[in-house]
Parts: structure tokens; C-alpha cells; sequence
């Protein structure tokens, strides 16, 4: 009898463990179904390749392609689509378009970079004895403000006697001489010769470049004579004046 009694207590034992063990395992057997019958959603939502169509993806989740990227119609228009680094796309000029200073080199205006000019040619000119002449009138109006380069050249020659030419370029406004060359001269010789000058023209108070401002002026090419003083002549031959307008600033 107490072997059958003994039997008795472990088949109650057994049966107690069978029933506490479905128990603990019935929760993680229901989470696995649950898990398997969701396992095509994240967050409750159904998930398609790269490849679905619009209508097919719609409310779902795409994945990317092999490459990594989503499809190119994924969006219609990126939420800030019309900048660049934080510029709205007006900010930028336009292809074939024209910036506002265009037309400027560091804040100058194209017209200020230009280099301008004329020149002009004269006649001979006969000079008697010791005497002062002009050999060339130019008339130059200025539209802005500029410093001024001039050229100037002639060929002398005398009738025997040794005579000393010389040559200088002159700025005149209203008769008044405002601004000059040097005066170049040649030695006392009764063979011909040639004369030449290309300098800025100086203030001629200052002895700095004149900076001559907008209106208009006359450049003389004046020719004075020195050596023999009496009875002698000596002739200027083709005169030449030019110029070149440069910037004042």
C-alpha cells in the first residue's frame, strides 16, 4: 500500500507541473502567433520594394533599390526646393541673365577703363631768328576726369647757321596754360634733326599729373628756336601730336 500511496502523490505532482507550465507558455506561444501574422508590417504598416508602382505603394513603406536610393518621384517637391544653401533661386542670376554691375571693375565704370585717343598732323613750319610758334592746335572735349599722356614729334632743319630747336606740348582752357612737357631741345647744329616727346602732362604749379576734369581744352605743340638770332631761319618739318586719355583716379 505505500508503494501505491507513493505513486499516487507524484502523479497529482506531475499533472500540477503540466498545467503550470502551459500556463507560463501560453503568453510567449500567442506573441509568437501575433508576431507572425504582422511580420510584413513595421508600426502596423505593409512595406513594397523600390520597384511598386505609386498606386501600389501608397500608404505604405518603401524600401530602397540595390543601390540605396528611393524611386525619383518618391516626392513631387522637396519642401524647400527653390533654395540653395538657404537663397531662394531669385537670389541667383539667371543663364543668359545680366548682374547689376555688370557693366563695373572694382566699383569702376566700364567707361573708366578705356584708354582713348587721337592724333593729328601738321604742315612744315618756317621759323625766322629766335622765336616762339605753334605747330599743331588739337581740340579735346572730356566726358569724365583723366589724366592725360601726349606724344609729339617734328624733323628741324636751318639754312646754314647753327640753331638750338626745341619742342613742348601745352594744356590750354580759355588761353590759360594749365598743364605742360618738358621742353626738349637739341644742341646748336646746322644738320637736320629730330625732335620727341611723350610724357604725362604736370600741373604746372605742382609738377604732378593734371588731373583735368570734364569739359573742354586745346593741346598745343609749341616750337621755339635758339642759337643764331639775327637773319637765320630754320624750318619745322611734319609736326605730329597725340594723345591718350587715361584714368584720373
Amino acid at each position: 500500500m505505500p508503494v501505491f500511496k507513493r505513486l499516487g502523490q507524484d502523479a497529482r505532482t506531475a499533472v500540477i507541473a503540466t498545467v503550470v507550465a502551459s500556463v507560463v507558455a501560453a503568453p510567449a506561444a500567442s506573441a509568437a502567433v501575433a508576431y507572425a501574422l504582422n511580420s510584413d508590417r513595421v508600426d502596423k504598416k505593409h512595406a513594397v520594394g523600390s520597384g511598386a508602382t505609386r498606386e501600389n505603394r501608397a500608404g505604405k513603406l518603401v524600401a530602397t533599390n540595390s543601390n540605396g536610393h528611393l524611386p525619383n518621384n518618391i516626392i513631387t517637391k522637396a519642401p524647400n526646393a527653390d533654395k540653395l544653401d538657404g537663397l531662394n533661386s531669385t537670389a541667383f542670376l539667371r543663364a543668359g541673365g545680366k548682374a547689376a554691375d555688370a557693366d563695373k571693375l572694382d566699383g569702376l565704370d566700364s567707361a573708366d577703363l578705356r584708354v582713348t585717343g587721337d592724333g593729328v598732323a601738321g604742315d612744315d613750319r618756317d621759323m625766322f631768328g629766335c622765336n616762339e610758334t605753334t605747330l599743331l592746335y588739337q581740340v579735346l572735349t572730356l566726358k569724365r576726369p583723366a589724366r592725360i599722356f601726349v606724344s609729339a614729334s617734328a624733323e628741324h632743319g636751318s639754312a646754314g647757321a647753327a640753331l638750338s630747336p626745341t619742342i613742348r606740348v601745352e594744356l590750354l582752357s580759355e588761353g590759360n596754360v594749365l598743364a605742360d612737357t618738358s621742353r626738349v631741345q637739341v644742341p646748336a647744329t646746322t644738320t637736320g634733326v629730330g625732335l620727341n616727346v611723350a610724357d604725362m602732362l604736370l600741373d604746372s604749379n605742382s609738377n604732378h599729373a593734371y588731373r583735368a576734369h570734364a569739359g573742354s581744352y586745346t593741346l598745343r605743340l609749341q616750337a621755339r628756336t635758339y642759337g643764331a638770332c639775327t637773319g637765320e631761319y630754320g624750318t619745322y618739318f611734319e609736326p605730329r601730336l597725340s594723345y591718350m586719355l587715361l584714368n584720373a583716379d
